[in-house]
């Protein structure tokens, strides 16, 4: 910058030379002019070189930014002056350019010397003269920030932190001698390139050095040897990836050749896990792979498959059992396999299995463990063998079992009659000394010492004369701290006994059954029953039997009738076992007591003897779930008392309970009353031909009771239907053919469907009956009915319906032969329903789509009628 001082002589000068004229003041002047002109040189040569340093700080700054956000060098070019290479011109990945010159020495004065100081933890701040740069309000500059502008103001260096609102003194910018000094590009000193090389060193005036990595393609590995992994059918393996390198834009895919499915899970931006499942039964296949870095590269790589196959002793069962005393030892099981294997002990077994060895020869080796000694019950533990980076379930398991703590005895109840004193002996085998108690006076125990901790235990029960039933417990104990090792049940009988929790039979034999009774029991229950045959036998039945009914034949060879007592749990009762010809023996269930049932599904279904059945008296139904067909097809059963299902609060299903029951004339009044639970009454009284009476409220309390179709189907003599029938059905749907065929009935009661107001189908429901009229109100309150297909049909004494039958019935697709067939009516029109002053009949309710949905199955529904209005009713609805 030009001296004030000089620039006014100068001037002053030119003056006297206008007035004057000297030679020699003018070659004064000319020199003066000369100076003038270097000075405006120099003034324009510091501009240029404060406009470089200003552009070298925002290249340092973009190299930080480069470095802490991944960046690298796609380019690396020369910067040429004059013919003179004095830099160079880098592009980053993400587009962006930036140059740097070499370094050059200033002349005489000061220059800033400005750096960049990393923290150690991946932050970079501004330095001046080594110093970090403050702002002013003393905190750090951030190299990533705004960048520092350096000017010259008056001989003074200046600086601006906030892009050049404010600026702050920093000393003087001219020479001891007056001279302007120039200042060099004292920011970057070096520049460490070699063309093709991997990166490019920056090396500061203060000695910092930055690198950025030149481009490199992207690379992609996998943890496993040659890209190619064992798997097996229906596994799910983790194969974990790394990259190269990587940023917030580098994404990895996978995709399959269409027989496996994979998924990415990405962990940073250079490395993650590809998780590839294999189909259920395996084939070979492969998967591709490909890394995207973000700014345009990618790179691809294949991962393949072999069948994983491991080899037991057994050959390729993957489920091995094991058996180990109660000792402790050790186990070797050999294997070969074709993939390497980790084994892993399951969280419940590691206090008493360790793993010993596992050998990891390719193709041969062994996994050998070893076991605690047991002094508790028999337990077991699994040893999982899985392969390496598996994250699905394990390729094969070892189960073992380890047998409880010795003690070994062969007996857990005795069951006797009551006509002989009984002696029942029984071996023990015990590694602790033991004792024997019990307090019943009619058991005598006895126990001696038998070999080396072997004992006989013998049990005599004196003859039972109370005439009641009567039990004991036999109490094996271990004789150091009186534990209970074994408890022996003693139950015996009684002839005399009438225990009312028993069930009771009443049978007859002759020679039609082979003078054998079946019993609809056997193996379902989850406990033991001990039947009392009546003629001092008795069998024990437990859950281990085959077969799902027990039978006995008597010693007798006249036509006899025996009472046959059962004791015990009976879970379940059915006849699905007892060959068809052989259910004749059950003439009577005297007495249900309560053994536990919870299912009568088919119990007497076909016993073509039974007449008479007992009331639930102690809630021995009230866990029984299901009704079906308990009682269909007992056509000699003529009578069901009122309280049978009193307690039958959790059944659900009387499917066909009375089907087919043709000896039965009166369903009895409430008999449903304590069944909440029932949904299914279908076919309960269908074909029970001689039905004449049906009781008041037989439904009361089923509110949960959905179906009643084919209730009273075909019941020829049913005379009536109670007006107050299905007064506590409200859930109600489905009523088809529930009258069918009931030829007997004369007329339909009022209000016979008030409460039903979910009742959607009647289809058939009084189809064949012998009604001359029909309540004009009687569908009123079901206005979610949507069939009434052949509900009338073949009614031939029909005479009149109502016109308004179907006034609250707006949803109805279905009218199809719904009076088809009734000849008999020839009065009256056909309903119908006014709509603002106007008639809307049954076929014209396809015009009024706003108040009806449409029919759309309407065939035969006037069939052989003759309404009034029979010439307006379209052909479609009279015939198909």
């Amino acid at each position: 910058m030009m001296n004030m001082k000089r620039y006014f002589t100068i001037l002053f000068l030119a003056l006297a030379v206008a007035f004057v004229g000297c030679k020699e003041i003018q070659n004064e002047i000319d020199e003066l002019y000369t100076e003038i002109e270097e000075l405006k040189k120099n003034d324009a040569e510091f501009k240029k070189k404060l406009d470089s340093y200003n552009e070298s700080l925002t290249s340092l700054q973009t190299i930080v930014s480069a470095i802490q956000s991944g960046l690298y060098l796609k380019s690396v070019m020369p910067l040429v002056e004059d013919e003179v290479q004095v830099g160079y011109i880098f592009t980053l990945s993400n587009g962006e350019t930036f140059k740097v010159c070499d370094g050059k020495d200033g002349e005489d004065g000061y220059m800033p010397k400005v750096g960049i100081v990393d923290d150690g933890h991946g932050n970079y701040w501004w330095t001046l003269d080594g110093e970090i740069l403050k702002d002013e309000s003393g905190n750090n500059v951030p190299a990533n920030g705004l960048v520092p502008q350096f000017s010259i103001v008056d001989g003074l260096w200046n600086v601006s932190y906030d892009g050049g609102r404010t600026w702050i003194s920093l000393g003087k910018a001219v020479g001891e001698d007056g001279a302007d000094g120039l200042p060099g590009d004292q920011l970057f000193s070096k520049i460490e390139y070699t063309e093709g090389g991997n990166t490019v060193r920056f090396i500061l005036s203060d000695g910092t050095t930055l690198v950025l990595p030149c481009y490199q393609s992207i690379t992609i590995r996998f943890d496993v040897q040659d890209n190619c992994t064992g798997i097996a059918a229906g596994e799910t393996i983790k194969v974990d990836y790394s990259l190269s390198y990587g940023n917030d834009k580098t994404v990895v895919t996978a995709s399959t050749d269409g027989n496996y499915t994979v998924r990415v899970e990405k962990r940073n931006n250079v490395s993650g896990s590809i998780f590839i499942t294999c189909p259920g039964l395996y084939m070979d296949g492969h998967v591709n792979v490909m890394a995207y870095d973000g700014v345009g590269y990618t790179s691809m790589a294949v991962i393949s498959f072999f069948e994983k196959q491991m080899y037991f002793n057994s050959g390729t069962d993957r489920e091995l059992k094991y058996r180990c005393g109660t000792d402790p030892g050790s186990i070797s099981v050999p294997v070969r396999y074709n993939f390497a294997y980790d084994v892993e002990i399951e969280e419940g077994a590691k206090s008493w299995l360790t793993i010993d060895r596992t050998r990891s020869a390719f193709r041969e080796g062994e996994i050998a463990f070893s076991y605690s000694e047991n002094i508790g019950g028999e337990r077991y533990g699994r040893i999982f063998i899985r392969p390496e980076n598996s994250a699905g379930e394990p390729y094969a398991t070892i189960t073992v079992i380890q047998d409880a703590a010795r003690f070994e005895m062969d007996l857990n109840m005795i069951v006797a009659g009551s006509y002989d004193k009984l002696e029942k002996k029984a071996r023990i085998r015990s590694s602790r000394r033991i004792v024997v108690e019990c307090t019943k006076d009619w058991v005598h125990t006895t126990l001696e010492q038998a070999g080396h901790h072997e004992y006989e235990l013998t049990v005599i029960l004196d003859q039972n004369s109370s005439g009641d039933k009567r039990g004991a417990k036999i109490l094996v104990k271990a004789a150091d701290d009186g534990s209970v090792l074994r408890v022996v049940e003693v139950l015996q009988l009684s002839e005399e006994s009438d225990d009312k929790k028993d069930l009771v039979f009443v049978v007859r034999v002759s020679e039609v059954n082979d003078y054998t009774a079946y019993l609809p029991i056997g193996n379902f229950s989850d406990g033991e029953a001990y039947i009392q045959w009546g003629d001092n036998k008795f069998t024990t039945v437990t859950p281990n039997d085959n077969g799902g009914c027990v039978s006995h034949k008597y010693d007798v060879d006249v036509p006899s009738t025996f009472n046959v007592r059962v004791s015990g749990q009976v879970r379940k009762m059915c006849s699905d076992q007892i060959p068809t010809g052989m259910r004749s023996a059950i003439i009577e269930v005297k007495q249900w007591g309560n053994v536990g049932l919870r299912d009568m599904f088919n119990a007497f279904n076909g016993n073509t003897a039974l007449e008479k059945i007992a009331e639930d008296e102690l809630r021995g139904f009230s866990e029984v779930i299901s009704f079906d067909s308990a009682f269909e097809s007992c056509p000699r059963l003529n009578n069901i008392p009122s309280g049978l299902f009193r307690y039958a609060k959790s059944a659900d299903n009387f499917y066909e309970v009375f089907y087919h029951c043709l000896s039965l004339t009166e369903v009895p009044d409430r008999l449903f009353e304590g069944c909440s639970a029932a949904i299914l009454f279908g076919r309960a009284f269908h074909e029970c031909f001689n039905l004449e009476t049906i009781g008041r409220r037989v439904f009361g309390g089923c509110t949960s009771a959905r179906d009643f179709y084919d209730i009273f189907n075909r019941d020829y003599n049913l005379k009536s239907i109670p007006a107050d029938l299905f007064e506590d059905a409200i859930s109600a749907v489905n009523l088809d053919r529930a009258f069918l065929s009931c030829s007997k009935i004369y007329s339909i009661p009022e209000g016979l469907f008030n409460s039903l107001k979910k009742a959607e189908s009647f289809d058939g429901t009084f189809s064949e009956t012998s009604i001359s009229d029909i309540p004009a109100a009687l569908f009123a309150n079901n206005p979610d009915a949507y069939n009434f297909a052949n509900t009338f049909s073949s009614c031939h004494l029909l005479k009149s319906v109502p016109v308004s039958l179907f006034d609250n019935n707006r949803k109805v697709t279905i009218f199809g032969g719904c009076f088809g067939w009734c000849y008999c009516v020839i009065d009256g029109e056909s309903p119908y329903t006014v709509i603002d002053g106007k008639k809307v009949h049954l076929y014209e309710r396809v015009d009024n789509p706003d108040y009806f949905v449409t029919p759309i199955n309407y065939s035969y529904c006037f069939c052989t009628t003759q309404f009034s209005d029979e010439m307006k009713i379209p052909n479609n609805w009279i015939e198909n």
